[in-house]
């Protein structure tokens, strides 16, 4: 005889029944939590896309509010940055070749005036090494999503003091190595804060890379030539005002003192600075102010200039069989760079790989002198570029 009496549930301490349709479960507290962030956050994207359908954005009045931005010369300031990327040849000369765009601070402000679009970050995966991020801009008026990741490499490498020790910062350093100066630098873990700061760091610059592609780029290119005005008007107002208000800029957010300016521009900071120079500090500024450091900015100005440049000059030193002018790079050094080399020279097309030994007169990449691996590096790179390397 069958039992007709309802069947009744009683779930156990921190777990819940579910029901979905005809269908009955028990969830664990955990499960019922991730259940109902997805649930609310599927309830928070359906709503902005309703909101973004019924108040549709103006492209036009979007770019006016954005040009009436740029016109605040504390915004101008800081809306492009140039870094140095090496140095190229013209006509004849090598000149600092410098790469340029909108920071972070004014995509920001466009980001905030275009209107129903949306941004979120969030941890893909992690381990005791790595950690990989990604982040996602999200058009809610043409329902449409642009996503980047990023991998932080969670160790990061400090410079020994004047003695050649580890920093003594109370950190555990895990190895050591020579750096190109011939100095050692040690490798350690990052602290958990660090960790959090390179993520926004590595974060904002990839946000803004993703906002370059979302909003038109000749409304930003427009916005850029209206903050260069503005900064052009506070320069013929008051040269030598505008020139110490960057001077405490730097040294107030940067630690940068005007001797390390003098050595960026090349003359003494003392001296009259052109508006041309004035353009370059604030470039520069931009570059730090997005993440980029002192130490990033000058060694970029590398006297050997773009691999292509160092390329060339790498091929008329091995073709005529002159030494480079550089001093030999220390063993310890000099090992690391060997690897290197030939991890490289396994990429090159056979009849390339003749070339190469040829040009430096051995018979086993290996055995490449030390005087000769810096140009011969350069010189792979660029046939690689080329399409020179194993199909």
């Amino acid at each position: 005889m069958s039992n007709n009496k309802d069947l009744t549930i009683v779930p156990a301490a921190g777990t819940a029944v579910v029901t979905s349709g005809m269908e009955m479960t028990v969830a664990t507290g955990a499960e019922i939590s991730a259940r109902a962030q997805e649930s609310r956050a599927v309830a928070e994207n359906n709503a902005r896309f309703a909101l973004a359908m019924q108040n549709p954005r103006s492209v036009e009045h979007f770019r006016l509010a954005l040009l009436q931005e740029c016109k605040r010369p504390g915004l101008a300031e800081i809306s492009k940055y140039a870094r140095p990327v090496g140095r190229e040849q013209v006509n004849g000369e090598w000149v600092d070749k410098i790469a340029t765009g909108p920071t972070i601070h004014l995509m920001r402000t466009a980001f905030r005036l275009f209107r129903n679009v949306g941004h979120t970050q969030r941890i893909v995966a992690e381990t005791p090494e790595h950690r990989t991020v990604a982040e996602t801009v999200v058009d809610y008026e043409n329902g449409f999503y642009l996503e980047g990741e990023f991998l932080i490499d969670k160790k990061l490498e400090r410079r020994g003091d004047k003695n050649g020790q580890p920093p003594k910062d109370g950190q555990e350093y895990l190895s050591s190595r020579l750096n190109t100066e011939g100095k050692p630098v040690f490798l350690r873990r990052m602290t958990p804060d660090e960790v959090r700061k390179e993520q926004a760091r590595m974060g904002a610059l990839t946000k803004r890379r993703l906002l370059e592609e979302l909003i038109p780029r000749d409304i930003i290119q427009e916005a850029l030539a209206i903050c260069e005005a503005t900064n052009k008007g506070e320069y013929a107002k008051d040269p030598d005002g505008r020139k110490r208000k960057m001077i405490d800029k730097f040294r107030e957010e940067f630690s940068v003192t005007p001797e390390m300016l003098s050595d960026f521009l090349g003359q003494s900071i003392d001296n009259s600075v052109t508006l041309q120079q004035i353009n370059q500090l604030i470039g520069v500024f931009g570059a730090l102010k997005d993440g980029d450091t002192w130490e990033d900015i000058m060694a970029a100005k590398n006297p050997a200039g773009t691999t292509e440049a160092a390329a060339q000059t790498a091929a008329e030193k091995l073709a005529g069989g002159g030494k480079p002018k550089e001093t030999p790079k220390p063993d310890a050094t000099v090992d690391g760079e060997i690897e290197k080399l030939v991890a490289a020279f396994a990429w090159l097309e056979d009849d390339m790989k003749a070339q190469i030994l040829k040009s430096v007169k051995v018979t086993d990449i290996k055995d490449c002198p030390p005087e000769f691996i810096g140009d011969t590096l350069a010189l792979i790179e660029m046939q690689v570029k080329k399409g020179g390397k194993k199909k």
